[in-house]
């Protein structure tokens, strides 16, 4: 009798623990998003970009009712990463079968990143980046709205919902979704919580290129004049060196400016960029020219005067005049060829 109640106590603390020790696999809940950018203005020297837009959520009904998931009781459950909103209204939410709908619209300024090593040839990425304040990846996953996305006419294809009108100097070429996990390696100071938190994040990702043909014409086509004058050197007799040297000089200081201004109008970056390179080499021929002139001249007017002099000169003079454009059209393929 008590070997039989011992074991029937065994078999009770045995199934107990099996059951503590079990592990509960629970499927995220999928949360579908879409953005719609009603406008969209960058601030061409900053990195950092002001847009209003349109927002709306889809997910199963479950998480409202039990208030998991209620934007219209409390819509700071939402974070956006990258921007600070200055206005963020829920307008509307409702029972859509087994789905529960809320819409919106906000106002705010958002950071972007970029790569201007290959200006004015460079696009950007302008990102509206969600993230849920205390659900993780375990629990929520946003997603793409893509129901709503293939029912809506489309210009540029399956992962292209948004055509954009002109931002600035940019023009939009498409925009898509991205969904990406991130940890975070901290409790956050909830010591009796994870070490390590995954949360789901969403970016709405609007990508704009440069209109670099307008670029050209507004800045290649004044470089192209600033070195035309440098280029004249080559034609004026080496007794008018004051003329050269001022054309010269003339030529550098505008070129100076120029890039100064074309570079202030641009978010702060550390390295150099394609079009320092133009410019620098811009330079390189002013300060070949000018040298060259003033050889010319010493050849011709100091020391004794030999016919050998004055041949070297002219040749010198020739020789600028083949090479100096030469060397700018070579240097700029080259550039271009190796352009990532």
């Amino acid at each position: 009798m008590k070997l039989l109640l011992i074991l029937a106590i065994s078999s009770v603390l045995y199934n107990n623990d099996a059951k503590s020790n079990s592990i509960q696999i629970v499927e995220p809940v999928y949360v579908k998003t879409g953005f719609y950018i009603k406008s969209i203005d960058i601030e061409s020297n900053q990195r950092y970009f002001n847009v209003d837009f349109y927002f709306w959520f889809r997910y199963p009904k479950s998480l409202y009712e039990n208030k998991t998931l209620d934007l219209m009781e409390n819509k700071s459950q939402i974070e956006f990463i990258n921007g600070v909103l200055s206005s963020f209204i829920i307008d509307d939410g409702y029972i859509i079968g087994e789905e529960y709908y809320v819409t919106g619209r906000g106002r705010g300024k958002f950071t972007y990143q970029s790569d201007f090593s290959i200006f004015p040839f460079d696009s950007i990425r302008l990102p509206l980046t969600i993230e849920h304040v205390t659900l993780t990846s375990n629990e929520i996953l946003f997603v793409a709205d893509s129901v709503s996305i293939n029912r809506s006419p489309k210009q540029f294809g399956k992962d292209n919902p948004q055509k954009l009108a002109n931002i600035g100097d940019l023009k939009s070429i498409k925009s898509t979704y991205e969904t990406t996990i991130i940890d975070y390696n901290t409790d956050f100071g909830e010591i009796e919580g994870p070490p390590i938190s995954s949360y789901s994040r969403l970016s709405y990702i609007i990508i704009a290129e440069r209109d670099y043909v307008s670029f050209m014409l507004k800045a290649f086509i004044p470089l192209i004049i600033v070195l035309s004058l440098s280029y004249l050197v080559f034609y004026i007799p080496s007794k008018e060196l004051e003329l050269a040297g001022g054309l010269s000089a003339t030529s550098l200081l505008a070129a100076i400016a120029f890039q100064w201004t074309i570079n202030s109008s641009l978010p702060k970056y550390e390295g150099l960029i394609l079009i320092d390179f133009i410019f620098y080499l811009a330079y390189l021929l002013i300060m070949l020219s000018m040298l060259q002139t003033v050889y010319t001249y010493n050849l011709e007017h100091f020391g004794t005067v030999t016919e050998e002099k004055i041949i070297l000169s002219y040749r010198l003079e020739v020789a600028g005049r083949i090479l100096y454009p030469v060397i700018f059209i070579l240097a700029i393929c080259v550039m271009f060829l190796y352009m990532p």
